[in-house]
């Protein structure tokens, strides 16, 4: 749908001039009256409108295996205690919180038809995350609680499974191929694959009867970002970073990311290392991180691992 619209954008037809007219004279000069939003609105109802019953129904007949599997997986999650999840229950100060405006969020999403309204309700599901807890630690405790990526991702899951909402991994897809990639950059991209990323883990956490889940979800497992651990004496004041890394992104390529983030004119002496059951190794330069920690993820289905990446000097 992007190349229909830049040509669109590119030919300035006499209709097309026409519709931005009448939209400026309707709209004032409000942000929406862009040439990109008006021909964006105007291809979602001509196009995706008409054809979103047959996307949904190919989505899921593709996938109705795994929308099942999701099912059962948000049942069993749901009769978990909160910590077997690794939700820390200090960010509830012990009381009990209604999640139905962020449920709802979620539930309204496959009722639209724009990707960009999807979007927008999986966006107000993750800030009304955000609202619940920072208000619940005001009213407790007199100030409000800040949350990390690390505590958020396994609270998402929970509401995900909460919204019963079996059919996710469909309206991950659904967006992913019919929004505009200009609109995936920055906190929507990150939050669409935080999705994405709750439904793999939900459907790849064990739970065995009786016992317990044998992953427990963190920032380190979504596809586009790695956690690494900083033990250089010379950064003790920095535990640890989680950088938003593409697969195919290098050691060499996240060493300069950490030199120009840190201002490292010596990036040369450090060196990305790979722990593996306590054992170190360090990483080439031409190695792909997330390679590695996809392959631990998998691995850690079949037996526990204590697997994470370090950063440090290479000879401390």
């Amino acid at each position: 749908m992007c190349t229909i619209k830049q040509e669109l954008i590119s030919q300035r037809t006499e209709a097309l001039e026409d519709l931005l007219s009448r939209s400026q004279r309707n709209k004032g000069n409000q942000a929406c009256t862009k040439i990109n939003d008006i021909v964006e609105g105007i291809l979602v109802k001509a196009v995706i409108w008409p054809l979103k019953v047959n996307i949904c129904n190919a989505l899921l007949e593709q996938d109705r295996a795994e929308a099942e599997k999701l099912q059962k997986a948000m049942a069993v999650a749901l009769s978990k205690p909160l910590l077997e999840l690794g939700i820390n229950q200090d960010l509830f100060c012990g009381g009990e919180i209604d999640w139905s405006v962020p449920v709802n969020c979620l539930k309204e999403i496959p009722n639209h038809y724009s990707p960009i309204k999807k979007l927008e309700r999986l966006l107000a599901c993750v800030n009304s995350i955000y609202s619940i807890v920072r208000d619940e630690s005001l009213e407790k405790r007199g100030v409000p609680r800040s949350m990390g990526a690390d505590e958020f991702l396994p609270l998402f899951i929970y509401v995900l499974s909460l919204s019963g909402l079996h059919t996710a991994g469909q309206e991950v897809s659904y967006m992913q191929h019919l929004l505009d990639p200009s609109l995936l950059i920055g906190e929507p991209g990150y939050y669409l694959t935080t999705l994405a990323s709750s439904v793999i883990l939900l459907k790849s956490l064990e739970f065995e009867q009786g016992g317990t889940v044998q992953i427990t979800p963190t920032v380190g497992h979504l596809q586009s970002m790695l956690q690494i651990f900083f033990t250089d004496p010379d950064m003790q004041e920095i535990a640890y970073k989680t950088l938003p890394i593409n697969q195919n992104t290098t050691t060499e390529d996240v060493l300069n990311t950490l030199a120009a983030k840190f201002r490292l004119d010596t990036i040369e002496n450090y060196g990305i290392f790979k722990v593996e059951n306590e054992r170190e190794t360090m990483l080439a330069k031409k190695e792909c991180p997330q390679f590695i920690k996809n392959e631990w993820l998998v691995e850690s289905l079949e037996r526990d691992i204590n697997s994470y990446f370090t950063f440090h000097r290479i000879n401390s």
